[in-house]
């Protein structure tokens, strides 16, 4: 959304969807999705941003792919930071 990758949206996922709708479950976000943050939409640079990216917009899951095992840890790593 206007650039922006909608998992990585802080304006869609938390302003809109739970701010003005008043949505109080979970986001979901689709496989690789947040890996696609950094690996397709080049958003940010590295697997950890990504992480961070979505989890500071308001993602809460993400389906699970095999992947490259890269963004496991670096969810890990972003919770640690949060």
């Amino acid at each position: 959304m206007n650039g922006i990758p909608s998992c990585a949206s802080k304006e869609m996922q938390t302003s809109l969807l739970r701010d003005a709708w008043g949505f109080q479950g979970y986001v979901v976000g689709d496989s690789d999705t947040v890996k696609f943050i950094d690996t397709e939409h080049h958003y940010v640079d590295s697997p950890a941003a990504a992480v961070r990216a979505a989890l500071e917009a308001g993602t809460d899951l993400e389906s699970w792919t095999d992947g490259d095992g890269m963004h496991a840890p670096a969810s890990c790593l972003a919770l640690l930071c949060r």
